[in-house]
């Protein structure tokens, strides 16, 4: 965004002043401004970019009622997606139900996330359920 902008209205780019990928770290989403955007170093940063956010985002969203939907948006948002940040299927773990959150849905990694996600389930869910009267029938609402 800005240093970009300062430097390209002295005539200066991206090689000429030294910058490297890993200066641009974090930086507010909105106005065009994108991993791999020129704001932040061009397609070339982009690979360097995106795992940048992930701890960003996973922090900006860890208090949310919907932290792992929370962080794909804020990714999302900053021009990310599953593959370029570096997440793996086991970073999801457990999560509220509600908001259109499932598993294989798009918050907790989509469809390739699936396998993974729905038996970490069974250990929140048993959880959650012991002390019901209907152990059995809570967790199979609960999954």
């Amino acid at each position: 965004g800005c240093l970009m902008t300062c430097l390209d209205d002295r005539g200066c780019d991206f090689e000429s002043t030294g910058l490297a990928c890993g200066d641009f770290g974090t930086f507010l989403a909105g106005h065009g401004n994108q991993c791999g955007g020129d704001g932040q170093g061009g397609t070339e940063c982009k690979s360097a970019c995106c795992p940048a956010q992930k701890g960003h985002c996973r922090s900006r969203c860890s208090f949310t009622s919907n932290p792992n939907g929370c962080l794909m948006t804020c990714l999302d948002d900053r021009g990310c997606d599953f593959e370029s940040t570096g997440l793996a299927c086991g970073d999801f773990g457990t999560f509220l139900a509600g908001h259109g959150n499932q598993c294989g849905g798009d918050g907790q990694g989509g469809t390739e996330c699936k396998s993974a996600c729905c038996p970490a389930q069974k250990g929140h869910c048993r959880s959650r359920c012991s002390f019901t009267s209907n152990p059995n029938g809570c967790l199979m609402t609960c999954l």
